[in-house]
């Protein structure tokens, strides 16, 4: 708390013995101004007495405080309303960011979950596709197979002329059997070139 102190200030050739927390040059100028308006009333009326003049100043004083507080009371609103209309704009925008980041958030989750099917996808295919190049090359080998056998045929009929029919029935089965076998070797390869193109595309 503030220390009091007593200044003496001279109003109007009265002494008057003021006790405040205020500083002592702040009571002096103010005690000055007060002297000043009763002074100046009184100079232009001899016919005022010191106490109606007192009144008279204090009278002046009060109307300019009243104007002054009304002055600032209307500056206050006219410095409100544009901050009445910041807090609302700034409302608006943390409501507007809010509503991203939800979006931001679905945005993520979405293509989290997308990301997670086309793994699955990407994996199911490239098991696929490693399966489907097991079975060619088995039916690679059993295709190599068949024509190492054809060509054992092909020698022994070279060898044996006297069974010519009967070897030509057992070549004629096994060409039958090869072209079986390279058609699915064909509708493999078609499958797997499909697959891939779908792979690619994906």
């Amino acid at each position: 708390m503030a220390e009091k102190v007593k200044v003496v200030v001279n109003i109007n050739h009265q002494e008057y013995t003021v006790v405040s927390t205020e500083r002592e040059e702040y009571i002096k100028k103010i005690a000055r101004i007060v002297d000043e308006d009763i002074k100046e009333i009184l100079s232009h009326n001899n016919k005022l007495s010191n106490t109606m003049g007192a009144v008279l100043a204090a009278f002046n004083m009060t109307d300019k405080y009243y104007k002054k507080t009304e002055k600032l009371d209307e500056m206050k609103e006219n410095v409100l309303e544009p901050l009445k209309e910041l807090e609302a704009v700034k409302s608006k925008l943390r409501e507007y960011e809010m509503k991203e980041e939800k979006i931001k958030e679905n945005f993520e989750e979405k293509e989290k979950t997308i990301k997670e099917e086309n793994d699955e996808i990407i994996e199911t295919l490239t098991l696929e596709n490693s399966n489907m190049k097991k079975e060619i090359e088995q039916l690679t080998r059993e295709v190599e197979n068949l024509d190492k056998k054809n060509k054992k045929h092909e020698n022994a009929l070279e060898i044996k002329e006297n069974d010519l029919a009967n070897n030509q029935k057992v070549i004629n089965d096994l060409q039958d059997k090869i072209f079986e076998h390279h058609m699915e070797i064909m509708q493999t390869k078609k499958q797997l070139d499909e697959s891939l193109k779908r792979l690619d595309n994906k």
